[in-house]
């Protein structure tokens, strides 16, 4: 056997190890639980907004009756409340647990969904250890944010939309409804999809279901208060905006941080802080503008996410997409994504 043939070897039987399911599972919660780990015993807190913040929420409309998002205004959605509730079953001693282990049962079923995406071939085995990997970058705080939820659910929502747009939009609204930013999902995918209809209609009933809910347990305007609450934020530390005054602050050039008591973050306060506070609306609308152009035009050109193996399989090196499966039909659709 030769040097090449050995290592062409030795490169398949890695991939396979890399690529097998067994291995995708078990790095995926091999991580959760290490992360979990530190969330409970990490003197840095990194579970503070849900031991401090949302467990307070939680309790207070628990035992006093007063819950944020109905009658008081609140910065998130109304379906935050969901997660922010269920973690309180097994009481607040064990608030925190609990909330890891509804984060990591989440996470579970958007990975699956998308290890299944990826069959036979497991063309998703890449994306899946770039999850790992980016779960890894960013630590513990990962599973310590509402944006946990809102997350695995859009993910969800984003591998389903293609193939089910009607149930792709549900679970997008949904997760724009426990944080907004999904609802930029929707609203891609209105665009890019022949479908439109459908995911608007779903959104549209999704926001009506909610909102209903939220008027029979007495809520008013508040439940669309998440929209104005946070139009008085500052310049907060993660923004990119806020990349040269970190860098100053870090030299002692002007800018410090400090933390907000009414919204509980950290923003930056000193020269040009306001200024680029002021331009990152503008600047995000313009954004989003452009993007949708973009989406709009390149709908028109009839450009189609995954049109061609859309109900067949993911595309595979060295491999045709035809796929038993579906039969004749997928081999035709198949033959196109070699």
């Amino acid at each position: 056997m030769t040097d090449a043939a050995l290592g062409s070897g030795v490169r398949s039987r890695t991939r396979a190890v890399l690529t097998h399911p067994v291995t995708l599972w078990a790095a995926f919660v091999l991580v959760h639980l290490v992360l979990g780990l530190i969330c409970l015993t990490h003197p840095s807190l990194p579970m503070g907004d849900v031991t401090l913040v949302y467990a307070f929420w939680a309790q207070r409309g628990l035992d006093a009756g007063i819950w944020v998002g109905i009658d008081t205004s609140w910065v998130y959605p109304l379906l935050a409340l969901v997660p922010m509730l269920l973690s309180a079953t097994f009481g607040w001693t064990f608030y925190a647990s609990t909330w890891l282990t509804l984060a990591m049962a989440v996470d579970v079923a958007a990975f699956a969904v998308l290890l299944h995406r990826g069959r036979p071939h497991r063309a998703t085995a890449g994306a899946a250890w770039w999850w790992i990997a980016f779960l890894v970058a960013v630590g513990p705080v990962v599973l310590g944010r509402i944006d946990t939820f809102a997350t695995a659910i859009a993910l969800m929502g984003v591998l389903v939309i293609v193939a089910r747009p009607a149930l792709g939009s549900v679970l997008l609204t949904v997760g724009a409804w426990i944080k907004v930013w999904p609802a930029a999902l929707v609203a891609g995918a209105a665009i890019a999809l022949r479908q439109r209809l459908t995911v608007l209609a779903a959104a549209a009933a999704t926001t009506a279901v909610v909102l209903v809910i939220g008027l029979i347990l007495g809520g008013s305007s508040t439940l669309l208060s998440f929209i104005t609450q946070q139009t008085g934020r500052g310049l907060q530390i993660e923004s990119p905006l806020a990349t040269p005054a970190m860098w100053a602050a870090w030299a002692h050039a002007g800018p410090s941080i400090y933390y907000d008591q009414g919204i509980l973050t950290y923003q930056l306060r000193g020269p040009g802080t306001e200024f680029a506070a002021s331009l990152s609306t503008p600047l995000l609308a313009l954004a989003v503008g452009v993007v949708a152009v973009l989406g709009v035009v390149g709908a028109r050109r009839g450009s189609r996410p995954f049109a061609c193996c859309r109900r067949c399989c993911w595309r595979s090196r060295r491999r045709s997409c035809s796929s038993t499966r579906w039969g004749r039909r997928s081999s035709r659709a198949g033959s196109r994504c070699r």
